[in-house]
């Protein structure tokens, strides 16, 4: 008798620091169907911005819009309508990234996106998976010489699976690698980018 064979159960994922980069992610997520599929978020953690204003700009972005889904917030806990149910995401405020729950929740990615310096490096990173994770990705560049792969630049053969911290550059780094495939064709171009100052945190 033919075994049907099991499915491989979603990535849990966190987001550490709710702001546009990781409001985009989880939008992004959803929007291409990964949700409940691929992945699972199981919690926000964000000590900027009260629980209800983190999830009155998920549903109203500036840029992109109301999210087609809808997202409720009770008490700590995000309701986030997904195409296959909802999805019960928790919503933390911890300051401490060796506090948070991360093994209590079964975390194999966390999503380092608050932008703070001190965890834009191996050793604050590390703190992540001292906490539970598995795996960190950092959603800006390194302050150290913690991999950045820039994805349709330097990811070909790259097994993800060797690396438990990885960097997936900054919100500009696309921008400015965009000419490298096109020097199959041209030798010359010249490219610019604006960034608006950021506080450091």
């Amino acid at each position: 008798m033919q075994q049907t064979p099991k499915l491989a159960k979603p990535a849990n994922v966190a987001i550490n620091g709710f702001g546009r980069i990781g409001r985009d992610t989880l939008r992004a997520l959803e929007e291409q169907g990964l949700l409940q599929g691929k992945f699972n978020v199981v919690a926000i953690n964000d000590i900027k911005e009260p629980f209800k204003t983190s999830t009155y700009l998920l549903n109203n972005d500036s840029i992109f819009h109301k999210f087609k889904r809808k997202a409720v917030l009770d008490g700590n806990v995000m309701h986030l309508e997904t195409a296959k149910s909802i999805m019960n995401i928790q919503m933390l405020a911890e300051a401490d990234p060796q506090r948070l729950p991360w093994r209590d929740l079964d975390v194999q990615i966390v999503l380092e996106s608050t932008g703070a310096e001190k965890l834009l490096n191996e050793e604050g990173a590390k703190m992540h998976i001292e906490a539970g994770a598995k795996k960190v990705l950092m959603s800006a560049p390194p302050k150290d010489n913690t991999k950045i792969i820039v994805l349709g630049v330097n990811d070909a053969g790259i097994n993800f699976s060797d690396y438990d911290i990885i960097s997936g550059a900054s919100c500009t780094t696309p921008t400015q690698h965009m000419p490298i495939p096109m020097t199959k064709i041209s030798l010359t171009g010249l490219t610019r980018t604006c960034h608006a100052r950021e506080p450091q945190l």
